[in-house]
């Protein structure tokens, strides 16, 4: 039996390492973030002292779906979207109409 060569040690490396992944269902998901969302993992990872994003992503995942499991109700309020309400002020909103009807008044005339 002869030696095996580095290149030839590093290919049956990576074909097991193949397989272990393949048993496991493990696949790789490319994830888009804005910068407040990567903010969000940053802080959690420091808070929670995780090296790497996929580990706090990962727990929050499973801790998810147990919460889901558990109560939908609780499940839908943690994955609820904050909506923030937009208000403009009165004189903002008479600058608007004022800017909007002398604009369509422009427009009208362009028009004829």
């Amino acid at each position: 039996m002869t030696a095996k060569t580095a290149a030839e040690r590093k290919r049956a490396q990576r074909e097991r390492e193949a397989e272990r992944l393949k048993r496991l269902g493990h696949r790789v998901m490319q994830l888009e973030l804005y910068q407040g969302t990567a903010d969000a993992i940053d802080r959690l990872c420091q808070i929670g002292g995780f090296e790497q994003p996929a580990e706090v992503i990962t727990l929050l995942i499973h801790s998810a779906d147990q919460i889901a499991k558990r109560d939908q109700s609780r499940f839908a309020e943690l994955v609820s979207v904050t909506r923030h309400e937009a208000s403009i002020s009165e004189g903002m909103a008479q600058r608007l109409d004022t800017e909007g009807a002398a604009e369509a008044d422009r427009l009208g005339r362009a028009e004829a």
